[in-house]
């Protein structure tokens, strides 16, 4: 099967228009950072505490613990919407997959979906 990224299917997918607070957009990025070394196999493997802290330390940054359980249902969330993805995808005619990443919309607004209600505080 030939895997093809969303960008390369669909040519450019419209931008997502995220307005996040400074410390949500902290743990966004930082989310995105870790998610580039997840483990694989049969698909996308948990974040673990451990490579949590490992990141923390290699590049210095400061999480506190609410962000840290952030992270761990970011990660929830995003390995729900690649389960989804990957469901969908099985059997198509032109044997190409989606990938979830941040170029891919819909996955991620099924990842934000996932969270629930979120609220001010």
């Amino acid at each position: 099967m030939r895997r093809v990224t969303l960008d390369q299917a669909a040519k450019r997918p419209p931008a997502i228009d995220l307005r996040l607070p400074a410390t949500g957009a902290r743990v966004w990025s930082a989310f995105w950072e870790i998610e580039r070394s997840r483990q694989g196999g049969y698909g996308p493997q948990a974040f673990t505490y451990v490579e949590i802290e490992a990141w923390t330390r290699l590049t210095a940054a400061d999480l506190a613990p609410w962000q840290v359980r952030a992270l761990m249902e970011m990660d929830t969330a995003r390995r729900g919407a690649w389960s989804e993805v990957q469901e969908e995808e099985r059997g198509r005619p032109d044997g190409l997959s989606r990938v979830v990443s941040f170029s891919n919309t819909a996955a991620v607004e099924r990842m934000f979906d996932r969270f629930g209600d979120v609220r001010d505080v």
